[in-house]
């Protein structure tokens, strides 16, 4: 199943940096689009304003292994349940390797720029609501990748990974 698994595994990332443009009681502002032109509010919750307090920027991340794996998953499911689960794991494993590899890409920017980093924070962890990942994967572009959300905010293909990171001083 690793095997197979791993051939079916077609990995891709993308993300973006975004500044800082303020607060409110229950979110963090940020630019949405270069120069400030919009504004977007999809860091909502008590678990933000802590993470990103003394941020100045913060960037997206999103991968995905591709949708392959998930297909060959659904095939088999029925009459090979065991290969399934198998896949299913190594799939999951795959889809935070590759998260991992996009953070250490921008993690290497910010760095580079002088700066520190929190820890990687994903929709639906603490009180950010999974709810905002239509309006992340439309701020990071994620379409360039294939990665869609459904109305329920399950990602497509569903071994896709979100996540932020962000900057501060020191």
């Amino acid at each position: 199943a690793i095997n197979t698994g791993y051939s079916l595994i077609h990995g891709r990332g993308v993300y973006k940096t975004v500044r800082i443009t303020g607060a409110t009681d229950t979110e963090i502002l940020a630019e949405s689009a270069p120069g400030g032109e919009a504004t977007t509010q999809l860091f909502q919750g008590a678990s933000m304003k802590k993470l990103l307090a003394e941020c100045e920027y913060v960037t997206l991340l999103c991968a995905t292994i591709g949708p392959e794996l998930e297909d060959r998953v659904d095939a088999i499911k029925a009459e090979e349940p065991a290969a399934a689960y198998y896949l299913e794991m190594v799939g999951g494993w795959m889809a935070d390797y590759m998260i991992a590899r996009v953070d250490d890409r921008a993690e290497v920017a910010i760095k580079k720029s002088g700066y520190g980093r929190t820890m990687r924070f994903s929709p639906g962890y603490g009180d950010w609501p999974v709810t905002t990942q239509s309006e992340f994967l439309r701020v990071v572009d994620a379409s360039r990748i294939g990665v869609t959300c459904m109305e329920s905010s399950i990602l497509q293909p569903r071994k896709s990974v979100t996540a932020i990171a962000g900057w501060k001083r020191g």
